[in-house]
Parts: C-alpha cells; structure tokens; sequence
C-alpha cells in the first residue's frame, strides 16, 4: 500500500506543484525572481503555506481513512467525510490551488497565475463531470446527502452529516 501513495503523490502534486511550475517559470518568466514587494512576497508565503498545511492535513486524514489512494485510478472504496473533507468536498486540490495562487504571488507570474485558473477551471468541471457522478453510483445516497450539505469549493460549517456513516 505505501508504494501505491508515494506513486500517487510523485505523480500527481509533485508534478503539479513543482515540476510544471517551475518549467512555467523557467519558459516565461526567466530569471525566476520573486517579487521585490514585501506584501505580495510575505502574500504569497502565507497562501504557499496555508495550502500545504490544508494539503497535508488532507492527505493525512486521506491516508487514516481510506481505502485507496487519492489518485484517480486508484480511488478509495470508503467515503471519507471526516477532518478537511467536513467543510469542503475537494480539500486537496483546494490546498493545491492556493499553493499554486501563492506561487502566481511570491513570483508575480502571470503564466503560474493562468495554471491556476485553468486548474481550478479543469478540476472543476472533471468533480462535476467525473469524478461526482462516480461517487454517487459507488456511494449512492450517503454521498448525495454528503454533496447537499458540504460545498464543493468554499470552505463552511456543514450543515448535517448525521445520515453518513
């Protein structure tokens, strides 16, 4: 089980954290300098931060509770409404993304800024195309109260989670 996670992360946030970011920053934005402004450096640091924090309580609460990796090929056969997953439907690409947002900030990159977008943009319509209707036929109406009662982007206090279990 341990090399199924480490392939899943090597492939998947190392990649889209790291390595495509830095090959933006490489192909537009060379030298890769950050900002000379105090607020959009110190902006960015706290947005990479807060991110990897919620990323890692994420994959850790992924991890404690799964049955399965977080990656698409190898999803978890268990419904996971615990930790992050209380407040947000998809809280590992929501800390991808402001680590993502972070970086745009730290190196004032309209290139890692328009990665971003269009992987927010991307992510979205693969949850709601996808990966949601996925989840409805493995979990049926556990998931369906989960999606009514826990927003797919914007972190909030659900509403009622009693039913799942």
């Amino acid at each position: 089980m341990f090399i199924r996670h480490l392939k899943s992360v090597l492939i998947l946030p190392v990649n889209v954290v790291l390595v495509i970011p830095a090959g933006l920053l490489y192909l537009f934005d060379y030298p890769m300098l950050l900002s000379e402004d105090i607020i959009l450096l110190l902006g960015g640091f706290v947005f990479i931060l807060l991110g990897a924090i919620w990323a890692i309580l994420t994959y850790r609460t992924y991890l404690q509770n799964a049955e399965g990796t977080a990656a698409p090929w190898d999803p978890s056969t268990k419904l996971i409404v615990k930790g992050p997953y209380k407040f947000v439907r998809n809280p590992m690409i929501l800390g991808v993304c402001l680590v993502l947002f972070g970086q745009s900030t730290l190196f004032q990159s309209s290139a890692l800024l328009l990665y971003c977008v269009l992987f927010f943009v991307g992510n979205t319509f693969y949850f709601k195309y996808s990966e949601e209707p996925g989840l409805r036929k493995r979990f049926g109406s556990d998931y369906e109260v989960y999606q009514k009662n826990v927003p797919r982007w914007l972190p909030r206090i659900p509403k009622n989670l009693t039913r799942i279990g």
